[in-house]
């Protein structure tokens, strides 16, 4: 292959769409890293079973990787199989000993039963349930730790690596966001950014109707595909729906400056947009449930600061990070449903704290969560 040595060994990645996710976003993250190192392992191949998009064939190609976009390389109404024996050939060809199937969980069994590559390698962002002979090795995003155990089943953790969290050049447009979601009153805007159907939990809507009750002057607002008839009935069950405000499917990176305290759903934990949230200095409150420790933000922050994950140098870092001067925990993930409503009303009335909050996680963020060289 071009540019390949001796001792590199050809790896593909394959992703199912062309469009750039969360899950495309971080393979982005480990190629960019693997091009800055200075002897790279491996020669990566990019796969994508769908029409070419310029920006993810850019973004490759600053990673040093042409992507192959199996859409081009079959007829024009080619199934899913023949999508999958295309590029077991080309890889063949190539002399790929590796193919790693990213994230999507649909048609892996049956892609993996036709053994795409020698070594057959399974990366789930957030599928942990499924397992079975035919994947050779599982990897898991981490952070700090080597191996996880998730479903009973070792996984190779991935450190997490981001880039570009915080936008700086969104500030006006955040204010003028602010502005039209308060109507120009002193309110304090709470929030949760990610799919509708995380808030399917009427749990949490019981603790988000205690802290809305406990703080009068906030309002809540919620973003998704779609306006999911669950969720607003739920609300309107709990009696909180005028102080509820759903608006869409928005630019994160935006919002995350819009919120002034990031209220994240249980049992099921928000991943990128959380630590998007952190980077812009807005403090996240998180319930420590196994779901939220296995894949959300938590799982990459938690183990780190009670010593479970990391050596004790970092351990120790993470922890200070988190203190402040008096001893006071600045790190709002906590066990129960009570705590939960407790530290965000606490952050809600009282701005010095949420300050100290949203800046130890910022740092936390900029120290450890965008290193891509680290995560390759």
């Amino acid at each position: 292959g071009d540019g390949m040595t001796k001792d590199q060994t050809p790896v593909a990645f394959f992703l199912h769409g062309s469009k750039i996710l969360g899950h495309t976003e971080v393979l982005l993250s480990f190629l960019r890293g693997l091009s800055k190192l200075e002897e790279s392992p491996i020669r990566a191949e990019v796969y994508i079973g769908d029409v070419p998009n310029d920006e993810l064939t850019a973004r490759l190609k600053e990673c040093g990787v042409e992507p192959l976009y199996l859409r081009q390389m079959t007829p024009q109404n080619a199934g899913m199989y023949d999508l999958l024996l295309t590029m077991r050939r080309d890889a063949e060809s190539r002399g790929v000993e590796c193919m790693v199937y990213a994230s999507l969980i649909l048609n892996m069994s049956f892609a993996f039963a036709l053994r795409l590559a020698p070594v057959q390698i399974w990366w789930s962002m957030k599928y942990h349930s499924i397992s079975f002979p035919e994947i050779d090795g599982y990897m898991a995003l981490g952070s700090f730790d080597n191996y996880r155990e998730i479903e009973a089943q070792p996984w190779r953790a991935v450190h997490r690596s981001m880039e570009k969290l915080f936008a700086p050049e969104l500030a006006e447009k955040a204010a003028a966001v602010r502005a039209d979601l308060t109507g120009g009153a002193d309110l304090l805007i709470l929030g949760c950014i990610g799919r509708d159907e995380k808030l399917v939990s009427s749990d949490y809507i019981n603790a988000l109707t205690n802290i809305l009750d406990a703080v009068p002057d906030a309002l809540f607002i919620w973003t998704g595909r779609q306006k999911n008839r669950n969720v607003t009935a739920l609300m309107d069950e709990a009696g909180i729906a005028s102080r509820c405000c759903y608006v869409g499917w928005i630019d994160t990176r935006l919002y995350a400056q819009v919120l002034d305290v990031f209220v994240d759903t249980f049992p099921f934990a928000s991943g990128l947009t959380a630590f998007e949230a952190m980077a812009a200095g807005c403090p996240v409150v998180a319930k420590l449930t196994p779901e939220a420790l296995g894949t959300g933000m938590p799982a990459h922050v938690w183990p780190a600061y009670v010593g479970k994950a990391g050596d004790s140098k970092t351990q120790e870092d993470v922890r200070a990070i988190f203190t402040n001067s008096d001893g006071d925990v600045l790190l709002p993930l906590v066990g129960d449903d009570t705590a939960f409503c407790d530290v965000t009303i606490r952050l809600c009335r009282d701005e010095v704290y949420r300050r100290a909050v949203g800046s130890a996680q910022q740092q936390f963020v900029n120290r450890y969560m965008t290193n891509d060289e680290l995560m390759a």
